[in-house]
């Protein structure tokens, strides 16, 4: 048996990182793909976007956190988590990017990026779970090149549950089925 394998390239991408400039503004960088070098991205940004903070949502986690051991608390939202899921979806359909601090995200329902290019960058430990509906936690409609995703992590949630299947899990009595 023989096994050939192709001589891929070799394609770098990093995530996009925070600067403060000279005259004290932010910007949010991000570094193009590049196959020419592999030593991390150039910190002028000669490779890639900047990005003026004006166009970037700096998104902060609820003011008090659920205890995780504490599972009624844990899997039930709140107006806070609706208020914050809205905030960061206007945020994305204004075309900004979100930027997200340490913590827990809450998602009442799924946010959609609906322009190229957009960044959505965790900071730290930056944890987003998912809608109870079943549904993922961010959606990328199509052909929208170049959309960046970094530095978080996505956590399953617990599913609500309605009455009927609860009955038909628990074996339903009705002669329905």
């Amino acid at each position: 048996m023989r096994i050939t394998v192709e001589k891929q390239p070799i394609a770098r991408v990093e995530k996009p990182f925070i600067v403060l400039t000279e005259d004290e503004k932010w910007e949010l960088h991000v570094p193009q793909a590049t196959c020419d070098f592999t030593s991390g991205p150039a910190l002028d940004a000669s490779t890639g976007d900047q990005r003026d903070f004006a166009k970037v949502k700096v998104c902060k986690m609820r003011s008090d956190d659920k205890d995780p051991l504490d599972v009624v608390a844990y899997n039930t939202l709140d107006a806070e988590d609706e208020r914050i899921t809205t905030d960061l979806q206007s945020a994305l359909d204004d075309g900004k990017d979100l930027v997200l601090c340490p913590g827990t995200f809450y998602l009442t329902k799924t946010l959609v990026v609906r322009f190229p290019n957009q960044v959505i960058l965790g900071l730290g430990l930056s944890t987003l779970i998912a809608p109870q509906d079943g549904s993922p936690c961010i959606r990328v409609l199509a052909n929208k090149p170049g959309v960046t995703i970094a530095g978080i992590t996505v956590e399953g949630s617990m599913q609500k549950k309605s009455p009927t299947m609860i009955s038909n899990f628990m074996g339903s009595t009705n002669s329905d089925g």
